[in-house]
């Protein structure tokens, strides 16, 4: 997460005193980029990624995804 690039994350719309705290503490795109330069790193690109979260079923309690329904399940086998 970056400062400025909040939306769709579930945490700063449940709570947006998240968003204060991401804009005042976490680092830039420009400071990370600058910092990964000095080690001769370049971007190449920068994307949003979409935050997936579990399912909730009626009456509060929590369903599994089941394996494979999400690409990071295959890196759990």
């Amino acid at each position: 997460m970056f400062p400025g690039r909040h939306a769709g994350i579930t945490l700063c719309h449940f709570w947006p005193e998240a968003v204060t705290a991401l804009n005042d503490n976490y680092p830039t795109v420009a400071t990370v980029e600058a910092a990964f330069a000095t080690a001769g790193f370049t971007v190449v690109g920068l994307d949003p990624i979409t935050q997936i979260s579990r399912p909730v079923t009626v009456g509060g309690g929590h369903r599994a995804a089941p394996r494979g329904a999400h690409p990071a399940a295959a890196d759990q086998r």
